[in-house]
């Protein structure tokens, strides 16, 4: 039996959801409950989604972005023991990035409902259903189902009155352009035809940002949002970036910082070292787009007029090479083709024209000579195609195709980010200029953006370029004139 005070307090937590996460905290976690404004921020903002929803009213999907370490996933583990306390029969998908991470998730929800506080509190309000009763999906006697799914999953035998999103995409999986394209497609296609009512059945994701193009960016770009994002600091620079604005307050009462206590100052600095610059912009700030924190830097790169680098050549022919990386798909979700038209003089390197599209195999083999011919290209002139699968068909077809000289470039033998830091040192000694065209601003919007960024060809197209240019790469494999 039930003391009244201990049926005051039930009442409590049934009633509100941040009551209900304090009090049940110990019953999922072993460490002591580090309490601090957002947890209750996000605890009544989530109470309003699951009020709504018992109210039968329509609402938009969910988009959280917090940093990492501060208990958003044991926040929302305890929502769903809460919607089905509230809701017995609530149908629940709970989801990640792995199928590993979402049974983990599930085993806290059951853990919670089967604690012996929470039965006393609320005796024969939950009985599971003894014949489903698993770690990956459990049902209760009121027909309550709680399933799991993960990314890339079909999610497939029950339709959801929520839908929780924890984590669709890992850090390790963020610079994998397949990885991120899986995760958007598994929200777009998968998880939105899982609802049992597209108005009313609310979609709930949280995660950090990872990438320009990760599954935040991809939900903001294509659908109107319930959004809240909480960076770890808020400066005078970056007040923009904090959703809803009403969190503001709580900042300035807390010297501009999200937690004091787990990320401080120093904390925060400590990160950006063991992070990078990039991944410390998209993690702890949650903010990809900055481009101040990428590997480039717009002022490394002078533009000049095409008249000013007339004056540099004063009348001497000049000659121009070329560097691929090419894609062959029309598919704007995948990689372009980028093509970089270039010449270095007196140990200065001035790139003509950056040139990004999506072509079929046969469009790219028309257009590069198109390309050659209006970026100076003469009997001199080589075309450096990088050596995946693609570039080796383009290489072996250009044999049937113009006067060419086509070399197979060096295969890289280090990832992207290395490549990069690798030119580095050439870059900073404003050793590139940019003859000004149209193509100049996407050009730096993508150095800038990288490695967050949705595309990297461009990117490829200049490391290969000024490797070549530095003497870091060996000889080509293969070179061959073709006719």
């Amino acid at each position: 039996m039930r003391s009244v005070q201990e049926a005051i307090v039930a009442e409590d937590c049934r009633r509100n959801f941040f009551t209900f996460f304090c009090t049940y905290w110990p019953e999922i976690e072993a460490a002591e409950l580090q309490l601090n404004w957002h947890i209750q921020f996000l605890c009544d903002f989530l109470q309003g989604v699951v009020e709504r929803w018992e109210r039968k009213e329509a609402q938009d999907d969910v988009l959280i972005n917090i940093v990492f370490g501060l208990s958003k996933s044991t926040i929302l583990q305890l929502l769903e023991a809460w919607i089905t306390l509230r809701t017995p029969s609530a149908k629940i998908l709970g989801t990640s990035y792995s199928r590993e991470i979402s049974i983990k998730n599930a085993g806290k929800v059951r853990e919670c409902l089967k604690s012996q506080r929470f039965q006393k509190a609320y005796p024969k309000r939950i009985v599971f259903d003894r014949d489903n009763d698993g770690k990956s999906k459990f049902a209760n006697q009121e027909k309550g189902v709680y399933y799991t799914s993960s990314t890339g999953g079909t999610a497939t035998g029950l339709h959801s009155d929520f839908i929780i999103n924890d984590d669709p995409l890992s850090a390790k999986q963020a610079n994998s352009l397949l990885k991120r394209t899986s995760a958007n497609d598994y929200i777009s296609t998968t998880l939105s035809s899982r609802k049992t009512d597209k108005s009313r059945t609310v979609t709930i994701t949280v995660m950090q940002r990872l990438h320009l193009d990760d599954p935040s960016g991809y939900l903001l770009a294509k659908k109107k949002l319930q959004h809240i994002c909480l960076p770890a600091r808020v400066t005078a620079d970056n007040r923009h970036l904090v959703q809803p604005q009403s969190a503001l307050p709580y900042y300035d009462a807390n010297g501009g910082l999200l937690d004091p206590n787990r990320f401080n100052d120093a904390v925060i600095d400590s990160y950006k070292v063991e992070l990078g610059p990039y991944a410390f912009a998209a993690q702890v700030m949650q903010n990809p787009a900055d481009d101040s924190t990428g590997i480039f830097k717009k002022p490394n790169f002078e533009i000049i007029t095409w008249e000013q680098f007339q004056a540099v050549t004063k009348g001497q022919n000049v000659l121009w090479n070329y560097d691929a990386d090419t894609a062959l798909t029309e598919n704007t979700s995948n990689d372009p083709t980028a093509l970089l038209a270039s010449c270095t003089i007196d140990g200065i390197t001035y790139i003509r024209e950056s040139y990004c599209d999506w072509m079929e195999y046969e469009t790219l083999l028309d257009y590069l000579p198109v390309f050659l011919g209006r970026n100076g290209y003469t009997s001199g002139s080589t075309l450096y195609i990088e050596p995946k699968a693609n570039g080796k068909s383009v290489f072996q077809s250009m044999q049937k195709r113009g006067k060419v000289l086509v070399e197979e470039a060096p295969a890289p033998s280090t990832d992207k980010v290395q490549r990069a830091h690798n030119v580095l040192p050439y870059i900073y000694q404003n050793k590139v200029k940019l003859i000004d065209g149209s193509w100049v601003v996407p050009f730096l919007t993508e150095l800038t953006g990288f490695p967050n960024a949705a595309h990297d060809d461009r990117v490829d197209t200049l490391t290969q370029c000024l490797a070549r240019v530095m003497g870091l790469t060996n000889k080509a494999k293969r070179k061959m004139r073709v006719y």
